[in-house]
């Protein structure tokens, strides 16, 4: 029997719009905290603040629109095949093949991101089903599915 391990859903989203209205709540309490003489270094820290925040808002939708909304619409591309080349570098970043695709996967990016003892891949010889949507830089996994011997293609 098969077992879904990992699919991308809108959970991303709605963590990325709470870490930003939490940056704004504290943006605004730094700015009501600050005596009258600082407010003026204060006001042009806190415009950079929401500059940022702004930039992180757009880059976010953007890769929400391209990911998971692709995914939802079906503009991925599944492969099935047993894991290659699989390697786990410090610093939560592992890498693999899947029937001559390469994948990249590393913390804070959207997609599979599990690394070391919480990896799903976990080495060589696993049978993977994987839906990903192809980039410029990098393969973005949005779902993984572990097979038995039973349920694989046929070489």
């Amino acid at each position: 029997m098969h077992r879904v391990v990992f699919e991308i859903g809108d959970k991303e989203i709605f963590r990325v719009v709470f870490n930003i209205i939490i940056l704004c709540c504290i943006s605004f309490f730094f700015y009501l905290c600050i005596k009258e003489k600082s407010r003026v270094i204060v006001k042009i820290i806190l415009a950079f603040m929401m500059m940022d925040i702004i930039i992180y808002t757009i880059v976010t939708v953007k890769n929400y629109k391209d990911i998971v909304i692709a995914y939802k619409n079906g503009d991925y591309i599944e492969i099935e095949g047993m894991v290659k080349d699989y390697h786990y570098l410090r610093g939560d970043y592992e890498t693999f093949t899947l029937n001559g695709v390469k994948f990249e996967c590393s913390n804070g990016t959207w997609g599979y991101s599990k690394n070391g003892r919480e990896s799903l891949v976990s080495g060589y010889g696993r049978y993977l089903r994987i839906r990903y949507i192809p980039g410029k830089d990098r393969n973005t996994i949005v779902y993984i599915e572990t097979l038995l011997p039973e349920e694989r293609q046929s070489d």
